[in-house]
Order: structure tokens, then C-alpha cells, then sequence
């Protein structure tokens, strides 16, 4: 099972990924809101099913030559428990705008004051639920012992460091190029943006095999720190990844949020801490600590192993939820009439408000805003 040096180094892979699509597009790499775009047909769907399908691609990298980081769990716990647990996920992080990258690796990234709240509600939720609710042992795994966490399995690693750097390298070109030569940003990112959310989706699926994230039990036993079997390992993966995503988006702010191959950021710039916002990390974090699984490592999972049920049921369960709140949303802004104007009113006071004090907000948007995008349903990914 990964340690230390293993959750650094996937979380390394995953930091890198988040850094190149804020510098190089503007966009904000969250699994939730990527899902939550192509569910509701925002703009922006090549790049989104492009990251889809590099997130994919490292699925099938882990079943084929890592296989131990996507174990089997079908038959191992409750498929209630599973499908109530992807429901509250899919439901969740689109109520609350974001999950544990879009919030946790982007929006603290950003020292986002709104995403910091939204990370130590869904970490509480997360932590009680697998606490007051037994996970582990709802895994069988209640007797695991936690080993040595500081020896690294170097076959693991060795084979890591083989599939991640033909995705790493073409990256650190693009942004070596974009940074050296007078590039039009409007043509490089009609052809770009593939390339780079494939690239970047690859790369973040295999991190979060490597870091452990795609085993439930390992999460549980992260969440579950009461007991023996306690694994801090995760802690490290959102560590690392924010060593590499700070910088970045520190990069951007200096540069007014202009990325360097897109004509567009998509940046967030949304400040308010409301009931959505806290709701939404408290349910969230209620399906991550039944089940082990955030969105990414859901996805990853199913792309490894889609015969297995158990990725079927909380896979398909974390979709529906997310359609639910999708169909809620439309329904609430139908009854209300005018809410919809109300809100891009609010949306514009907020940008402009932002982009006057974006050192006091933590993530401002002083680039060009794409006008079919909105706002309020990619806030934070």
C-alpha cells in the first residue's frame, strides 16, 4: 500500500497538472465541475472531455501496469452504502462548487478564503462520518495494521516516474515555448487545449493511483484517526500538490489572470461564503467518508475497472446526484422568475469588486471573462 514518498510524488503529478492548465489555459482543474460542464453543456466541452479522456488513459495505465493501486472492492461492502455515498459526492460538490481538487488543490492554490472553508467543512464531515459510521470496517479492514509509511516501494515508484514523464515533458515544452515566443493566444488554444487537457488528465489519474487515492480503504483510514490503522500518508498528497499549484496561480495573478495559450480565463473570482457553499461540503464530505471516494479517484476507479459493480454503483450514483442538483437548479430559477438576472447582476458586482481588491479575495479574474460560461455553476470546480 503507497506511503509517504508515494502520496509526495502522486501529489506532485497531481499539483503539476493543475499548475499547467491554470498557466497555460486559465482553466481550474476540478474533477466536480469538469463532470458538472459536460453535464450541464457548458463551453469549453472538447477540453473537458479531452481531461475525461486522459483521466481515462491513466485508469487504464494503473489496471495494466500498476494494479495494486486500483484494488477490487466489489463484494467488500454494502452496495447501498456505495450508492448513497456517490449520490451525496455527485450532489455535493456541485451544491458546494467544488471537491477536494477543485477546492482543496485549486481554491487553496489561490488562498481562496471561500475554498478553505469549503475544505475544512467537507474534511470534518468527511472525518465524522467514517468515524461514527465505522468505514473501514465496512471494508473488512478494521483489523489492518498501518506499516512502515516512510519505506517507499520502489518498483511502484520506479514505474511511476516511466508513465508520468512523457506527459510531464511535452507539458514544461508548451509552457517553455509560450514563454520564449509571441504566440496568438486565440489560434494555439483551438489546438492546444486538447492536447493539454488529455496530457494533463493523463498525468493526474496516475497521480492519484500512485498517492493511494484511488483505495477507499486507504482514504478511510486517513479519515478514521481514532483508531490504530490510522494512515496520514494522504495529508502529504494535497501538501505536495499545492507546492507546485501556489506558484502557479501566483504566476497568473501577476500576469492580471492572463493565461499564455488561451484568449479566456476561467479562473474564479466568486468570494461569498454561504449556506450553499458549507451545505455542500457537509454533504460532500458525508459521501467521501461512507464510501473513500472523491470524484477524481471515482472516475479513475471506473475507467480502470469498469466491469466492477461497485465502480458501476457509486460511479453511476455520484452522476445522478449531480443531474439532480442540475434538474433543482433549473427548477428553482424557472419559479423565481428573475433570479437568473439577479444573479449574473451579482456575479458582474462580484468580478468587479474582486478585480478592485484581488490581493484581500485570493483568485480574481482581470483577463477576459467568456460570456457563455457561467459563473455560478463554475465557481470553484
Amino acid at each position: 500500500m503507497p506511503g509517504i514518498i508515494e502520496a509526495i510524488c502522486g501529489g506532485l503529478a497531481i499539483g503539476f497538472s493543475v499548475a499547467a492548465n491554470a498557466v497555460l489555459l486559465g482553466r481550474v482543474t476540478g474533477i466536480s465541475g469538469i463532470v458538472g460542464g459536460i453535464l450541464a453543456k457548458q463551453s469549453g466541452f472538447g477540453w473537458r472531455l479531452s481531461f475525461l479522456g486522459g483521466l481515462a488513459g491513466g485508469g487504464w495505465v494503473l489496471r495494466k501496469f500498476l494494479p495494486s493501486t486500483v484494488p477490487i472492492v466489489s463484494g467488500l461492502v454494502s452496495p447501498l452504502r456505495l450508492a448513497l455515498a456517490g449520490a451525496l459526492v455527485g450532489f455535493g460538490t456541485r451544491l458546494g462548487s467544488g471537491c477536494t481538487s477543485g477546492h482543496g488543490v485549486c481554491g487553496l492554490g489561490r488562498m481562496s478564503k471561500r475554498s478553505l472553508v469549503n475544505v475544512l467543512v467537507f474534511m470534518t464531515s468527511g472525518a465524522l462520518t467514517a468515524i461514527l459510521t465505522k468505514s473501514v470496517s465496512a471494508y473488512g479492514a478494521g483489523s489492518v495494521v498501518t506499516e512502515n509509511l516512510l519505506t517507499p516501494d520502489k518498483s511502484l515508484l520506479k514505474s511511476f516516474f516511466a508513465f508520468a514523464l512523457p506527459a510531464v515533458l511535452p507539458l514544461v515544452g508548451m509552457v517553455g515555448a509560450s514563454l520564449s515566443k509571441d504566440l496568438s493566444a486565440s489560434k494555439v488554444d483551438e489546438y492546444a487545449s486538447p492536447i493539454i487537457g488529455a496530457s494533463t488528465g493523463y498525468l493526474f489519474g496516475v497521480g492519484l493511483g500512485v498517492a493511494g487515492m484511488t483505495n477507499p480503504v486507504q482514504v478511510l483510514r486517513f479519515l478514521d484517526f481514532t483508531r490504530p490503522y490510522w494512515n496520514p500518508s494522504l495529508a502529504f498528497v494535497m501538501g505536495s500538490a499545492l507546492i507546485l499549484s501556489l506558484p502557479a496561480f501566483a504566476f497568473l495573478k501577476k500576469r492580471n489572470n492572463r493565461p499564455l495559450l488561451s484568449s479566456h480565463s476561467y479562473i474564479p473570482c466568486v468570494a461569498e461564503i454561504d449556506r450553499k457553499l458549507i451545505l455542500g461540503g457537509v454533504l460532500f464530505g458525508a459521501g467521501w467518508g461512507l464510501g473513500g471516494f472523491c470524484p477524481g479517484p471515482m472516475l479513475v476507479s471506473f475507467f480502470s475497472r469498469p466491469e466492477e459493480r461497485a465502480n458501476q454503483i457509486v460511479t453511476g450514483s455520484m452522476i445522478l446526484g449531480a443531474l439532480l442538483y442540475q434538474q433543482m437548479t433549473k427548477l428553482g430559477e424557472k419559479s423565481h422568475g428573475d433570479s437568473k438576472g439577479d444573479s449574473r447582476k451579482e456575479t458582474a458586482r462580484l468580478n468587479e469588486s474582486v478585480n478592485d481588491a484581488s490581493a484581500r479575495v485570493g483568485g480574481s479574474n482581470g483577463y477576459s471573462e467568456p460570456k457563455s460560461e457561467s459563473l455560478d455553476v463554475e465557481e470553484d470546480g
